[in-house]
């Protein structure tokens, strides 16, 4: 592993969520946890919202 980046492993697609997984089942929420998702969650195909750590 290189200093600072993270290992190949993460960049696996098999680690991808699909379909997309939302947090919540609140339809009405899922565009705003497409804007507010961290990007690794993104890249991943998970959605939340900027609450919904803070919640947990």
């Amino acid at each position: 592993m290189t200093a600072g980046l993270p290992p190949q492993r993460v960049r696996d697609p098999a680690l991808e969520a699909v379909p997309w997984w939302f947090v919540t089942a609140l339809k009405g929420l899922h565009p705003r946890a497409l804007v507010e998702s961290p990007l690794s969650f993104r890249k991943r195909g998970v959605f939340i919202t900027s609450g919904a750590l803070q919640r947990a």
